[in-house]
C-alpha cells in the first residue's frame, strides 16, 4: 500500500518495514501516535478534543481507542454493505487442453 502526498490519512501508517520497526512497548505506542498526529484527521481531532476536556493520558488514550473502534466497525460495515451491492461474479479457470 502506497500513501501518496494525496491520500487521506485517518489512523497510523503502518511502518515501512514491519520485520525492521516493531512496536512493542505502550512507550513505542505512544511514540508512534504523537508522531502521526500531525497527519492523522483522527489522531489530531481526539488531541484536539483531549486537551480542550482536559483529559487525562489514560482518558485520552481511550477516547482514541473508542473512536478508532467505532471507525473500525463503520469501515468493516461499509465493506460488508459493497460486498453484497457489488459481488464479484464467479471465476472459472479452464485447463489448456493443447499441451
Amino acid at each position: 500500500m502506497s500513501f501518496d502526498k494525496y491520500s487521506i490519512q485517518v489512523g497510523l501508517r503502518p511502518p515501512a518495514d514491519r520485520a525492521d520497526r516493531v512496536i512493542e512497548t505502550c512507550d513505542q505506542m505512544r511514540q508512534a501516535i504523537h508522531e502521526q498526529a500531525r497527519d492523522s484527521a483522527l489522531i489530531a481531532n481526539m488531541m484536539i478534543q483531549a486537551d480542550y476536556r482536559g483529559l487525562s493520558g489514560e482518558d485520552r488514550y481511550t477516547c482514541l481507542a473508542y473512536h478508532a473502534l467505532l471507525q473500525l466497525e463503520h469501515h468493516f460495515q461499509r465493506c460488508m454493505e459493497l460486498m453484497r451491492l457489488m459481488p464479484m461474479p464467479p471465476t472459472i479457470l479452464k485447463e489448456d487442453k493443447r499441451s
